[in-house]
């Protein structure tokens, strides 16, 4: 049978690189259907626990769309929560560059900045968060922490209070009047919200550490090195319990010797805090 000129024309036009737009969007539905099951499949580990399985799978999703935006806004809060900040920024700067923005990017960036000492840039991403979403969990209690180190105290405070008004429990908040409290050398109510922070979350080690250091200015040396150690304990990588316990020790008559232990540990501990920020940021 001879074929018709139609089967010719066709064989005609595939020759030439055509393709057929029905065929293409069949397969195209089909590849994309496949995405989305891995990304769930993604998800699903996630949610189970298994982080580096999830990420792994949704790099793959990432590699085969570069365009899909809900993978990279999934990797950008995985890596936050898992404290690799230079992966998550690497994230957010693909999505800004995009056009896609929302509250809670902005608080992991803001969040990113605050860990890199960046706290104008910091204040930035926060403040616009807030003003877009002033409900978003958690985006009060880190602006109020900016507010606190670059010394605006004022509005730290009504800014934490905004913060207890969403969450009476909300202990960062809490620790962080504890933090404005000491500024102001008022060591009973620092000791007061310290305690107050601690009430609700036990395992946070600056409220061990602003508790010891009100203690201590309140002469009530025994408890500050108390609550000292244990903020040291709960938080290997904090130095600063370090130089108020080397600063007890030298004061002391007894305890001399052991300040240069404490300091040594100080120096140790800024070493490897060091080391590990430059192998999460090279370019630092």
């Amino acid at each position: 049978m001879q074929p018709s000129d139609e089967d010719a024309s066709v064989r005609h036009l595939r020759a030439l690189g055509y393709k057929d737009p029905f065929e293409v969007a069949a397969r195209t539905k089909s590849a994309r259907e496949q995405l989305e099951a891995d990304l769930q499949r993604a998800l699903t580990s996630y949610q189970q626990g298994s982080c580096d399985e999830a990420v792994a799978a949704l790099v793959k999703v990432v590699e085969a769309d570069r365009e899909w935006i809900a993978p990279q806004q999934i990797l950008a809060e995985i890596y936050y929560r898992a404290g690799r900040f230079a992966d998550a920024q690497r994230h957010l700067t693909w999505l800004t560059e995009h056009g896609i923005e929302s509250p809670r990017l902005a608080l992991i960036e803001g969040a990113i900045a605050i860990e890199n000492r960046a706290l104008d840039s910091a204040a930035d991403a926060l403040e616009y968060a807030a003003f877009v979403d002033a409900t978003l969990p958690g985006v009060n209690t880190l602006l109020g922490d900016v507010y606190r180190r670059r010394g605006q105290l004022e509005a730290a405070e009504a800014t934490l209070g905004a913060a207890l008004a969403q969450n009476a429990a909300d202990a960062q908040a809490l620790d962080c009047l504890a933090a404005i409290r000491l500024q102001q050398r008022q060591y009973s109510e620092a000791a007061h919200f310290a305690l107050e922070s601690l009430l609700h979350d036990m395992q946070l080690s600056r409220a061990h550490y602003h508790l010891g250091v009100a203690l201590l200015h309140l002469g009530r040396t025994a408890e500050a090195i108390t609550a000292l150690e244990t903020s040291s304990r709960i938080n290997p990588l904090s130095a600063a319990p370090y130089f108020w316990l080397c600063r007890i020790a030298h004061e002391s008559q007894t305890e001399r010797g052991l300040a240069i232990t404490y300091r040594e540990k100080a120096g140790e501990i800024l070493r490897t805090r060091r080391a590990l920020r430059l192998s999460r940021n090279p370019t630092m």
